[in-house]
């Protein structure tokens, strides 16, 4: 009856995505658990820069300005698209933006991570391809050279669960 009430009091100690147990030798140890979402939910903004352009920023883009300052050679960043899809494990989604296409597979989810591959085909032909483990609001970057060939268009994908 005792050993059974230790048990019991173990297991009250869960925390997101593992579970407090108690080995046969009486130690507590911590059991990862699997995580049984049904998908992610992924938005994805799409920045154009030109080439040699200034530092102003969209006031639609504020939120990703650290990440398109960091864009070398390209500035004067405007909003080029934006979306958002649902991902379930296994499959793969996809969507027009910013005059390419893009695709998101989620490969496998756990309570902390989520495996994704997004895949942007530029204008001619190429694929650029990214693949992540990200946690929570985790974020993808990719950088496509516009059509044009004097700007880059960056595809900011975000995935949360």
């Amino acid at each position: 009856m005792l050993r059974m009430l230790t048990v019991l009091t173990a297991l009250t100690f869960a925390t997101a995505g593992s579970l407090a147990g108690v080995t046969p030798d009486g130690e507590l140890t911590l059991v990862s658990s699997a995580y049984a979402a049904a998908d992610v939910a992924v938005t994805v903004t799409v920045a154009k820069g030109a080439i040699g352009g200034g530092d102003a920023i969209d006031k639609a883009l504020s939120k990703h300005a650290r990440t398109l300052t960091r864009v070398g050679g390209y500035g004067d960043w405007k909003p080029a698209g934006s979306g958002s899809m649902k991902v379930g494990i296994g499959a793969t989604e996809t969507s027009k933006l910013g005059g390419h296409k893009l695709s998101v597979k989620l490969e496998s989810i756990t309570a902390d991570k989520a495996k994704t591959t997004t895949v942007v085909i530029d204008s001619k032909g190429k694929a650029h391809k990214v693949t992540s483990s990200l946690g929570r609001g985790g974020t993808q970057v990719l950088v496509v050279e516009g059509a044009d060939g004097k700007s880059a268009l960056v595809y900011i994908v975000t995935v949360n669960y």
